[in-house]
């Protein structure tokens, strides 16, 4: 028999679990996460039931905050670098089309940097043994799959791709954050993703 708390074999006899002292109960089946031959997976801890801790809408928006201001100051040399370029071009004059095609070149080259280090930002993170990025890991936060597992770096570039998504259209796909059951954005969903504390 098994303990159907802490999942710890049984004593023949036992009213009680001696290592946590939860009441025996009258199957003898093994509770979920141990096996049937009796044994304790390797980690030494069973699964348990224990209802999974989901992180709410402003948990994830202080994260936030933290991770722009993080990525502000990674990206604060390009934009010195994008106005000094802006200033340079404006400065040797030349065809006035030719000044502004060349400034919105170097415009879109600066988006195209912010948002390729932002995508790697939180794939990296998240992909990672962490499992969060340092805004989410100072707020005791991690990313998963549903089951709870550390996902990979495909998955987490496709939520960083979903996160673009959720910020679409006045932000409503991180604002389900605060209405769906799983705490949620759309980006989560469409990743099949969960953020836990």
């Amino acid at each position: 028999m098994f303990c159907s708390r802490c999942g710890k074999p049984l004593p023949d006899g036992a009213t009680s679990c001696p290592s946590c002292g939860a009441t025996v109960q009258a199957t003898g089946a093994a509770p979920a996460g141990v096996p049937a031959g009796g044994e304790v997976p390797a980690s030494g801890t069973p699964a348990t039931d224990a209802p999974a801790r989901y992180a709410g809408f402003w948990r994830r928006f202080w994260a936030f905050i933290v991770d722009g201001f993080i990525l502000g100051v990674v990206m604060m040399p390009f934009g010195i670098g994008l106005w000094g370029t802006i200033a340079a071009i404006g400065q040797a004059g030349g065809d006035e089309m030719e000044t502004i095609a060349q400034i919105i070149a170097a415009s879109m080259m600066a988006w195209m940097l912010r948002m390729l280090a932002s995508l790697l930002y939180g794939a990296l993170f998240e992909s990672s043994a962490w499992q969060a990025t340092p805004g989410k890991k100072l707020l005791g936060l991690r990313v998963t799959d549903l089951e709870g597992r550390r996902i990979s770096f495909l998955r987490a570039s496709g939520r960083a791709f979903g996160k673009w998504l959720s910020g679409l259209v006045l932000c409503i796909g991180y604002i389900m954050v605060a209405f769906t059951e799983k705490k949620q954005g759309l980006h989560d969903m469409l990743a099949g993703t969960v953020v836990r504390r």
